[in-house]
């Protein structure tokens, strides 16, 4: 059986470190707990590229967790076709504290929502889709008290 010593990263590949970074860090928050540059023969074999670097930094998310940027100088990101529903990993979920709020900030600084926060039909939480600059779709969820 798997035995799992850490909590299992996401990692996002990003065209652009510093748009991923005045997302992740200056939005939502998370905090850099390292970051690498790496390269040279061992990154090359084990990732099958001749002659790779790349920028790895590693992110503490609020409440737990880690979500690792992968950012290669010399490999550029072309767009991506992304869906809600494409097969495989689609979107990174967190919980927040007050989604309307958070909605309206990064609304101003550009980034894109599917659509306007939405409460359930349970009325359990409040949730909307972004997308980070790089493409890939972040969920947010503010949990909500029934009383």
């Amino acid at each position: 059986p798997l035995s799992l010593h850490d909590a299992l990263p996401i990692c996002i590949v990003v065209p652009d470190l510093e748009q991923a970074l005045a997302f992740y860090e200056g939005l939502l928050g998370f905090s850099v707990a390292r970051r690498m540059e790496e390269g040279g023969a061992w990154l090359s074999t084990v990732l099958g590229i001749a002659d790779i670097r790349a920028t790895t930094i590693k992110m503490n998310v609020p409440g737990g967790g880690m979500v690792e940027l992968l950012y290669f100088p010399d490999h550029p990101q072309g767009p991506r076709d992304l869906s809600l529903v494409s097969g495989g990993p689609t979107h990174i979920a967190l919980t927040v504290a007050d989604l309307d709020n958070l909605h309206q900030v990064m609304q101003q600084e550009g980034i894109h929502f599917v659509a306007a926060p939405n409460v359930s039909p349970d009325g359990k939480v409040k949730m909307a889709f972004c997308q980070a600059p790089d493409g890939t779709f972040v969920e947010l969820v503010e949990e909500r008290s029934l009383t």
